[in-house]
């Protein structure tokens, strides 16, 4: 999401600048998602940057039909520019039909249609924006190791995935921690509540309770037990359970 405002291009200006003059014998594209609004058509211009809005439709667009067309434009020759390195990058981010590590093997030998220079940093490019739709991690080892060997890349963006890739593992980690926790505390607090309005929970309660990992269904027993009138009857609530 972008807003055609004076502190968002400065923004944008700002981490452009920082790209280029961290590497400043490779070209710099900054690629701007609009959302819903059409980009203006005028050049955006702040310091020393000039920005051309150039469109590519994303949505609009499938990936494989695209593919199809770069595909016989590199067969027709002279080697692609820019622009077509540009279009290629994107693939990952249109529709497709085909899965992501599938549309990416077909891709990725088109980009030697391109100019030499444009090569790996197209392929890269591809790479680097359908990795996180690679959900396996053979797939995903099978990216990094495809960036791994491309002197574009670099030892630092490699790390940078290896990152990435951790910290989704211990958000995941996280998450299921927070939902172990609340189990825990939604088992411990039924068989409290049993005990405290009847007697000790009996084996078959413990071992009901302990099976399920459902805490809608822990909280339907939970409202059962404080209603029930014996401890047969909450007892018999929570075991006729499917």
């Amino acid at each position: 999401q972008f807003r055609d405002a004076e502190a968002d291009v400065a923004r944008l200006a700002g981490y452009h600048l920082g790209l280029a003059r961290a590497h400043p014998a490779r070209a710099v594209h900054s690629v701007i998602f609009w959302g819903r609004r059409l980009p203006p058509s005028r050049p955006l211009q702040v310091q020393q940057v000039t920005f051309l809005p150039h469109q590519v439709f994303l949505q609009a667009l499938l990936a494989e039909a695209e593919l199809e067309r770069w595909r016989q434009r590199a067969l027709q020759g002279p080697p692609m520019g820019r622009e077509a390195a540009l279009e290629l990058a994107m693939l990952p981010l249109m529709h497709h039909t085909l899965g992501m590590r599938p549309l990416l093997e077909a891709a990725l030998p088109v980009a030697e249609g391109l100019e030499p220079d444009l090569r790996a940093p197209t392929r890269a490019a591809m790479l680097c924006l359908g990795y996180g739709e690679l959900q396996s991690p053979t797939d995903q080892a099978w990216a990094r190791g495809e960036l791994l060997n491309m002197p574009v890349v670099g030892q630092e963006l490699f790390e940078d995935l290896i990152r990435d890739g951790l910290e989704q593992g211990l958000e995941r980690g996280r998450e299921q921690g927070r939902h172990e926790g609340e189990l825990h505390q939604a088992r411990l607090w039924l068989l409290e509540a049993f005990a405290a309005r009847f007697e000790d929970p009996p084996a078959a309660l413990r071992e009901a309770v302990s099976k399920t990992s459902d805490l809608e269904q822990l909280s339907l027993w939970h409202r059962e037990v404080v209603r029930a009138p014996s401890a047969a009857a909450a007892l018999a609530a929570v075991l006729a359970a499917p």
